[in-house]
């Protein structure tokens, strides 16, 4: 019996690999470089958290765009890991996080 247990990735979410694997095939592809590019995103939920912890840790500036009923803890994480949020009104829900980003 095998089992993986993701609450033992560094942020416990399952969105911490996608995190990595997003950050690593844009490298990869010679997309982004670290000190240089600058990491723009959409987010609501742990998908930005996971990229703003392999951001820091791969040193990459890191801007984050979701609407403001995202919890205090929410960005009160994102802000910990060096992550700038821009908050988008809520009356545009994520659409209006995406249009932002």
């Amino acid at each position: 019996l095998y089992g993986k247990l993701e609450s033992l990735s560094p942020c416990s979410s399952v969105k911490d690999r996608i995190g990595r694997s997003m950050i690593e095939q844009a490298e990869k592809d010679g997309l982004i470089t670290p000190g240089e590019t600058v990491l723009v995103e959409p987010t609501s939920g742990n998908t930005g958290i996971a990229l703003a912890f392999i951001a820091r840790e791969r040193g990459y500036r890191c801007i984050l765009t979701m609407p403001e009923t995202m919890s205090i803890e929410r960005r009160m994480m994102l802000l910990a890991l060096g992550c700038e949020v821009v908050l988008t009104p809520k009356e545009t829900a994520v659409p209006g996080a995406l249009a932002k980003a």
